[in-house]
């Protein structure tokens, strides 16, 4: 929960592991998931409107500096 609560922007989150901040894929598209333990997640998405987007259409995550939080467990059961 830390390195969410100290990354200025989503961009700062590091996408190697032990955190691995990862963008879902499907129906889960536009939420990210963050390593806490084993299969334990915590589950977001960023909170703007509208989403910040590049040029390609993909996600901005240099100015994503909010998010919510869905929760907090195994989203793969």
């Amino acid at each position: 929960m830390y390195v969410l609560e100290s990354a200025n922007t989503l961009a700062d989150v590091p996408y190697q592991p032990p955190e691995r901040c990862h963008q879902l894929i499907g129906k889960k598209d536009e939420q990210f998931a963050v390593v806490v333990k084993d299969g334990l997640r915590i589950v977001f998405r960023p909170k703007h409107k509208p989403m910040p987007r590049k040029k390609d259409k993909g996600m901005d995550l240099s100015k994503i500096t909010q998010i919510e939080i869905l929760c907090i467990g195994d989203y793969h059961d």
